[in-house]
């Protein structure tokens, strides 16, 4: 309720990359805030007795997961870095205007996937029948939304970077990449969470650092031959071989969850069809294809039972305690 009316001001007033992290930041903050006031009961903070042994095992659980966090933000930045050190000015306008409006996407996927954190850490380890059902349905409704969001950006395209100036319309291309790109980063957005559940966040660690560095290296190799399309399609191609793929194999190995694919392949299906015939049968791109796209998305979302009753049901109980 706050970081969606704050990332809509920082839009409004031209903010950068700075102020929609931000509004990541105040969000977090009331998270904390909440947090605090509903458990005040229950764990209050004691400044005398022996915290220093409490602390150096919370230090111990805590370090990797800050310095994830310190891999994540270098790894999200290193496609501006190596464009604006080895590509073409347009090329860093182009891919930079894509990701300010991709951006607040990801931060919303990645906010309704961390919602699910509380409601994982108390089914774990006691119930892990229901912390496997919790990441399960976690997941498919995170893809639902990935896949109508990066159905809509696909097809309007051209629209979407038009908003931020008519020359940008050109670089619909990289738009349709990152549109992927938002698909493919919902699997780590609401799984990762569950890893630190299950305290698996040095694992988590060691592949965040090889998917750095072989972002890296793929990104300077690619940027200059194919420019922004190269760094985008690597951008998209490390995400999902070495983020994506590696934190659905360390949850399977490290919890009671095994994957259950159907749906989400159901929900990619309906995305690649609703993004193709949305182009297609709409305006070339512009707000016509983005409705369209929409409503395709929608009503192939409930011809293919991706939407129903039970499933809503179902993501309703999960959320309760």
């Amino acid at each position: 309720l706050l970081s969606l009316p704050l990332i809509a001001w920082a839009l409004h007033q031209q903010g950068g990359l700075s102020a929609l992290m931000a509004c990541h930041v105040a969000s977090r903050a009331l998270f904390l805030l909440l947090c605090h006031l509903l458990a005040w009961r229950r764990c209050r903070f004691a400044w005398r007795g022996p915290w220093r042994q409490p602390l150096r095992e919370l230090y111990r659980l805590a370090a990797p997961i800050g310095l994830i966090g310190f891999l994540v933000a270098l790894y999200e930045a290193l496609d501006l870095i190596f464009l604006s050190k080895l590509g073409q000015t347009m090329d860093l306008a182009w891919y930079s205007a894509a990701q300010r409006i991709v951006w607040p996407v990801l931060l919303l996927l990645a906010a309704i996937g961390n919602t699910m954190y509380p409601v994982l850490s108390r089914y774990w380890p006691a119930d892990p029948a229901r912390f496997a059902r919790a990441c399960q349905v976690a997941l498919e409704a995170v893809l639902f939304v990935a896949g109508g969001t990066a159905a809509v950006t696909f097809a309007g395209a051209p629209f979407w970077m038009g908003l931020l100036g008519p020359q940008l319309a050109d670089g619909a291309a990289v738009m349709r990449i990152l549109a992927l790109l938002v698909f493919v980063k919902a699997v780590a957005a609401t799984l990762g969470p569950a890893l630190y559940v299950v305290n698996a966040q040095r694992q988590v660690l060691g592949f965040i650092t090889r998917a750095l560095l072989i972002k890296a290296l793929l990104i300077g190799l690619l940027v200059g031959p194919f420019g922004y399309l190269g760094v985008a399609a690597a951008a998209v191609t490390v995400e999902l071989l070495f983020a994506a793929v590696p934190t659905v194999r360390l949850l399977r190995k490290t919890s009671s969850w095994r994957g259950e694919w159907d749906m989400p392949l159901r929900i990619a299906g309906v995305t690649v069809l609703s993004a193709g015939l949305g182009h297609t049968m709409g305006d070339g791109g512009g707000l016509v294809s983005a409705a369209v796209a929409a409503v395709l998305y929608l009503l192939l979302s409930l011809a293919f039972g991706v939407v129903s009753r039970p499933r809503i049901a179902a993501l309703l109980a999960t959320r309760r305690p």
